[in-house]
């Protein structure tokens, strides 16, 4: 993957890649299922990660570190 210059993105833009990790086994008495989403994002440029897209603290270095959500952008 590359993006080139830094840019602001939104997470969904097709030239961004995120990773939704999975629990791995069933844990029934937690009521959370095998290939359940846990709610963490992480971003595969730099292997940082957050629940929230958002807050992901990416490396000085990572070409996604100017990716938020639309909704993140417009509180700004």
């Amino acid at each position: 993957m590359v993006l080139g210059e830094a840019r602001e993105l939104s997470f969904a833009h097709p030239n961004t890649e995120f990773y939704l990790p999975s629990y791995p086994r069933t844990y029934s008495s937690a009521g959370i299922h095998n290939g359940e989403p846990t709610g963490e994002v992480v971003c595969v440029a730099c292997w940082e990660s957050h629940m929230n897209v958002d807050e992901i603290e990416h490396e000085s270095t990572c070409p996604q570190r100017h990716v938020h959500s639309r909704y993140y952008r417009s509180q700004q």
